[in-house]
């Protein structure tokens, strides 16, 4: 009888104690700023800069918003890219120019965009930088439908300062 009691106890303990590491973990995802929405058709979202060592999750490191100029273009196959080599960094994008905005100090942006496939790039010391390139090879992308996808969000993420490893 006292060893059905004890194995459910422990089992109590175990949830207990795991749940409360959980909550404890200082990683958090910033504030996301869908309040500052005012465009009512295009691309919004939020520029984050990681550093530090993501490879376990007892020990995140941290994401902060930042201000960075981000550049559009009409979408972009990584195989058209120049320099490669230097992925996530090009110098030179080949694809229409659309315009740039830059994110605020919450790193929050949004730009007025019509339907279309968009690439977005970080521009930063005369330097393009993506690092996300989808499955069917295209960098950064992001559609806008005519009336079903009229506002989009595309978080856009600084990873060079950080480590990564799957767990």
């Amino acid at each position: 009888m006292t060893r059905i009691i004890i194995i459910p106890a422990i089992m109590v303990l175990i949830i207990i104690s795991s749940a409360c590491r959980r909550d404890s973990s200082p990683f958090a995802y910033p504030y996301l700023n869908e309040d500052l929405i005012t465009i009512q058709r295009g691309i919004w979202g939020n520029v984050w800069y990681w550093e530090g060592n993501f490879s376990t999750p007892e020990d995140f490191g941290k994401i902060t918003p930042v201000e960075r100029d981000i550049h559009i273009f009409r979408r972009v196959h990584f195989d058209s890219m120049e320099n490669k080599k230097e992925y996530p960094f090009f110098t030179y994008v080949d694809s229409e120019f659309l315009g740039s905005v830059r994110s605020d100090v919450n790193g929050f942006y949004q730009i007025r965009l019509d339907s279309g496939d968009y690439s977005l790039f970080i521009y930063e010391n005369s330097k393009y930088y993506a690092v996300e390139v989808n499955d069917s090879g295209f960098v950064q992308s992001s559609r806008l439908n005519n009336s079903r996808d009229s506002i989009r969000m595309k978080t856009l993420n600084i990873t060079t300062a950080a480590t990564f490893s799957e767990f």
